[in-house]
């Protein structure tokens, strides 16, 4: 349950026990200056009977404080939401309250005051010069009691305004509005009341105790000081209040995602409160049309991510690997791989000019239109030739598209001869050796002129060769040093050593991780490389994406090859759900099914054993102890959980590893003499 704090009561307290204190020190300045009432004299009468008036103000003020704040009290005890407003309006009306209930307790206790000393004789009323002189000191009086109700009209509205944040009003109605510009111009004219009067006072013949400088520095300077103080400190509420809604302003308007669509609370009932309503509605009003865009974008973001390919298809003798990552929800980066007609794979990068959702609109439509042209048939520049002049029909020339297409032989006499023509884009990477060098195109960009003719060279991948190609957000990406990386950098990156059975998304993980240092991608960034192993019938490699039944081809691909390697193995089934349950267990506890993200595997036959491993992008686990579940589980529990218990089961041996940095699974089957004999 909230609880209303005690620090705000004993805080209001100490503030008008401080007022008090203040207004009795300047009435006995006053007395002493002006009067020329001696102290022996005010403490045999004045003093006292000013001590009993601050008891009675402290009395009657604190227990007004009491009662026009017990409805905030008991909201915050426990009261009612519909409360809530009206415990509010209470809270912030209250300064206003205690500033007329000391000024109104004040005349009467001036009044109460002056008829104690008119019947004890010390003044009289029978000529001019006495009453004079009696609305002088009333004058005088007045004007202390003006300035202590404005300085606690000041500070308890001060010390009100942590309370009033609790409340978290966010709107004001239209009958709890009040007008700060009233307040400040009652303020002024009272400080300026006080400081002419007092002035004019200690200058009039007859006044003079000590000096008529010193008496006026005396009485016109304590005065002019705290009246300039308590102006001061009425403007400096008002503008501390003023330059919170200015603050939460500034931080919008800096760009930055926090607070985007914060509600402000209203602190007051004058016009920042007013303002602070008004941009809470408006906040409402952009944020459900912030919402509705965030709901298009991401809409349009699912539409792309559809269209890029979610995993590589299994391609004998290759191993493709690739990842986009976009600078905002949806961007002009594209790559898509097909698989055609004549055992041939073709690939292709694309680089939208410009971001965001224009970008990802063309983006969309090159990809189809260069399915719809790779279907037809022809060599990559020929492709390219006719996509270049869809392109410039849609886009008149005013932007314009760079790519890359290869086509790749994956069986047959003419295996591992890929070709590869571009259109204006970044020479692809070919990486043999170790060594890492540039594969040198020139022509022009899609859509730059509709009789563009794109040209063609082509090569034959070695055994484990890499051709990669990229975008120009991958070269223009800052270090942390606030410098371009160039393309130097990424041909560093890929002249390192890449181990044949560590996965070349491993390599491209490793090189975007790098990528995403201080400085934000200012452009989206596309990696896709293609690793040939030859005809090599030991081992295949695919790519498992984030999504159910992502497994299906990999498992229909390796029961292809292990029936054409080892025909009648009894063990094929067993291998199949062993292979089956690793992919599951790295979609949902490594890839958390979300698409756009793949893991490797790889299926190795060697002479004595079938290794299956699965590279993960979970957290390195040791693997559960083996137990056998109990018949009555096997009846109770749903068929889920099973995974690891049938892995144990089934394979010859079973274990979690790390390779470089990347965390994987195996699972071993051992081959018999025969079945060594007939591989």
């Amino acid at each position: 349950m909230k609880r209303w704090p005690a620090s705000p009561v004993i805080s209001l307290f100490a503030a008008m026990l401080a007022a008090l204190l203040t207004g009795s020190f300047f009435i006995f300045l006053n007395n002493r200056i002006i009067h020329g009432i001696t102290f022996a004299e005010q403490r045999a009468f004045h003093l006292p009977l000013i001590a009993a008036g601050d008891a009675l103000l402290l009395v009657l003020l604190g227990g007004l404080a009491l009662l026009r704040l017990s409805p905030v009290r008991k909201f915050w005890r426990g009261g009612l939401a519909d409360e809530r407003m009206a415990a509010f309006r209470r809270l912030l009306d209250f300064p206003l309250e205690w500033f007329g209930g000391l000024l109104g307790l004040s005349l009467l206790l001036i009044f109460l005051f002056h008829a104690v000393e008119f019947a004890a004789g010390r003044i009289s009323l029978g000529n001019l010069e006495s009453a004079a002189k009696l609305a002088m000191s009333v004058n005088a009086e007045l004007n202390i009691a003006l300035m202590l109700a404005v300085l606690l009209y000041v500070f308890s509205r001060r010390l009100l305004r942590t309370q009033a944040l609790r409340f978290q009003i966010h709107a004001l109605p239209r009958n709890a509005r009040r007008s700060a510009v009233g307040m400040l111009s009652v303020t002024a004219a009272i400080c300026f009341v006080i400081v002419v009067t007092n002035c004019v006072r200690v200058l009039e013949p007859g006044t003079t105790v000590l000096h008529p400088v010193l008496d006026y520095l005396l009485v016109a300077g304590p005065y002019s000081v705290l009246a300039t103080g308590i102006f001061a400190l009425s403007i400096s509420e008002s503008r501390k209040e003023l330059r919170l809604v200015a603050d939460h302003l500034h931080r919008l308007s800096s760009g930055g995602r926090d607070g985007l669509h914060e509600m402000f609370p209203v602190i007051a009932l004058d016009e920042t409160g007013w303002l602070t309503g008004a941009w809470n509605q408006l906040q409402q009003r952009v944020k459900s049309e912030y919402e509705q865009v965030e709901r298009n974008m991401k809409l349009a973001h699912a539409v792309q991510n559809r269209l890029l390919p979610p995993s590589p298809p299994p391609v004998r003798g290759a191993e493709i690997a690739s990842v986009c990552r976009q600078s905002s929800d949806v961007g002009g980066d594209f790559h898509d791989w097909l698989a055609l007609p004549g055992n041939r794979l073709c690939l292709a990068v694309g680089d939208v000019s410009g971001n965001g959702l224009p970008a990802a609109l063309l983006m969309c439509a090159v990809m189809t239109g260069f399915r719809n042209e790779a279907a037809k048939g022809g060599s990559p520049g020929e492709l390219l030739t006719r996509l270049n002049r869809h392109v410039h029909r849609m886009t008149r020339g005013e932007s314009f598209v760079t790519m890359a297409v290869a086509m790749l032989e994956t069986e047959g006499p003419a295996a591992g001869m890929i070709t590869v023509a571009s259109a204006g884009h970044l020479d692809p990477i070919h990486v043999k050796n170790r060594h890492a060098g540039e594969w040198a195109f020139s022509s022009l960009p899609l859509g730059i002129t509709p009789d563009a003719v794109y040209r063609e060279s082509a090569r034959r991948l070695g055994k484990e060769d890499v051709l990669v190609f990229l975008t120009d957000g991958i070269v223009e990406c800052r270090n942390d040093s606030g410098n371009l990386n160039g393309f130097d950098w990424i041909l560093l990156r890929w002249s390192q050593p890449l181990q044949p059975d560590l996965p070349l998304a491993s390599r491209i993980d490793a090189i975007m991780d790098e990528l995403d240092g201080d400085y934000a991608p200012e452009d989206d960034r596309t990696l896709l490389a293609l690793r040939w192993h030859g005809d090599d019938a030991a081992r295949r490699c695919f790519a498992l994406s984030g999504e159910y039944g992502a497994e299906m081809p990999i498992l229909r691909e390796t029961e292809a090859w292990i029936r054409r390697t080892l025909p009648g193995w009894p063990r094929l089934d067993d291998l199949l759900t062993v292979l089956s349950e690793m992919c599951l267990n790295a979609i949902e506890h490594g890839l958390l099914a979300e698409t756009g993200k793949a893991s490797p595997v790889q299926v190795h036959l060697s002479g004595e054993q079938i290794r299956i491993r699965v590279w993960d992008c979970g957290e390195r686990e040791p693997v559960p102890a083996p137990e056998t579940p109990p018949a009555e589980k096997w009846r109770r529990d749903p068929p889920r959980g099973w995974g690891l218990y049938l892995i144990n089961r089934l394979a010859d041996g079973f274990a979690f590893g790390c390779d470089h940095g990347i965390v994987y699974a195996e699972a071993v089957f051992t081959l018999d003499k025969q079945t060594r004999e007939e591989c």
